[in-house]
């Protein structure tokens, strides 16, 4: 009985320590990380091009897509 108390709370506490990191820890798009900025262009190069094979080059929403590049991610 006694071990069973002793890993209640064992699991109390680690519940606890992991609810506090995820509510007060801080996220990868809120450090503003290099690495994070290189997916997001990457991700949106990705899309203008699957947008560019479906609907082609003169559509608005390739050229939306392309003006998000550009503010982001042009340097």
């Amino acid at each position: 009985m006694r071990k069973l108390r002793k890993l209640g709370t064992a699991m109390a506490l680690a519940t606890f320590i992991g609810a506090g990191m995820i509510m007060f820890g801080t996220t990868v798009h809120a450090q503003g990380s290099d690495h994070s900025v290189a997916v997001r262009c990457a991700l949106l190069q990705r899309a203008i091009d699957a947008a560019t094979a479906a609907f082609g080059a003169d559509s608005g929403l390739v050229a939306f897509l392309q003006g998000q590049y550009a503010t982001y991610c042009a340097q």
